[in-house]
């Protein structure tokens, strides 16, 4: 099920499919992340709508309107 990033719980696991946004897309891509990655959601913050997630190795802060631009599905687990 695809969804943007912004709607993802905490410690969810996803696959990033694509990024909407030209912007947003160069910065992921500067620090390593691409489509095809896996990254988790590691936690948000209440009043500014960050989120804090782990993605190659990297834990970054998002803002919440950058976060609705990268469309990801959750890892399945076998």
């Amino acid at each position: 099920m695809q969804q943007t990033l912004d709607k993802g719980k905490v410690g969810t696991q996803f696959i990033i499919l694509s990024v909407e946004n030209d912007v947003v897309a160069s910065k992921l891509i500067a620090m390593g992340i691409r489509a095809g990655a896996s990254l988790s959601v590691l936690r948000r913050t209440f009043l500014s709508g960050a989120i804090c997630i782990k993605c190659e190795g990297i834990v970054i802060a998002l803002r919440k309107n950058e976060a609705s631009f990268i469309l990801v599905e959750p890892q399945s687990i076998t």
